[in-house]
């Protein structure tokens, strides 16, 4: 039987394995697929109409990125979210982001500066309307924008991933993170005005500040209870089918 997830994605000019793997990273970050489910090559493969080769090295990348992890004698299942996890991407974040910013600020032109502009302005209405794609894709957009404007296509690549991985993590703790997130997302601003004034190292600091706060509420939600942070696999997916977080289930066909 196969998985109900990227069924509505159209088949792009790409290998079957990157065909695949957006297709699992965007279910992930639908909420079609939750923290501890099992992930089945059979059901995907019947799924994305491919054969196990590419869904099983989709799932290797997956894990490599941190949204999959692989057990030994079992199927794969979808990471589960911890603090130290959490700490540890946002870690990483500021350390390659904060290289990228001091870049950019020097060379990133008007146009660009009101893009950013822009994907905060949009970014903000979507937590007032509680839109969670929008919210994600816009904040996503700002940053990995950010990044690009460096002009380095290595180190955007680590980042774009990074990126994708908190935004995974925001997915599971949607419910409680528009009214936390508000304050955070205006340092969007702050930011591009200190790009815009040429002022790296204030730019840095800015987004250092911004991922370092927003680390701080999703460690907070999840000590809280906000997700299932320590729930095995079977007890992860029975609680995901109750949770109102839950915005699409996996129902077989």
């Amino acid at each position: 039987m196969a998985l109900a997830v990227g069924a509505e994605l159209p088949r792009k000019h790409v290998t079957a394995r990157e065909f695949v793997l957006e297709g699992i990273r965007d279910a992930m970050l639908g909420g079609k697929l939750v923290a501890g489910q099992e992930l089945d090559d059979h059901a995907l493969a019947e799924t994305f109409g491919v054969s196990r080769t590419p869904v099983r090295e989709a799932l290797k990348v997956l894990e490599v990125q941190g949204f999959v992890t692989h057990r030994a004698f079992s199927k794969p299942v979808v990471a589960a979210i911890s603090p130290a996890r959490i700490e540890e991407v946002a870690f990483m974040r500021i350390a390659l982001e904060g290289a990228a910013v001091v870049r950019a600020c020097l060379t990133i032109d008007e146009p660009e500066l009101n893009y950013l502009e822009r994907c905060t302005e949009a970014g903000l209405k979507s937590l007032q309307k509680k839109d969670s794609a929008a919210w994600g894709n816009w904040n996503r957009a700002f940053h990995t924008r950010l990044a690009a404007a460096a002009g380095m296509p290595l180190l955007s690549r680590e980042i774009d991933s990074l990126i994708d991985l908190a935004r995974f993590y925001s997915s599971m703790l949607w419910r409680e993170i528009p009214h936390s997130f508000r304050e955070a997302q205006s340092a969007h601003l702050e930011i591009v005005k200190a790009c815009r004034e040429r002022n790296p190292e204030l730019a840095r600091k800015l987004l250092e500040d911004h991922l370092v706060a927003s680390c701080a509420v999703q460690v907070e939600l999840v000590n809280r209870g906000g997700v299932l942070q320590n729930a095995g696999p079977a007890e992860s997916a029975t609680k995901a089918q109750r949770s109102p977080r839950r915005t699409a289930g996996t129902s077989r066909r």
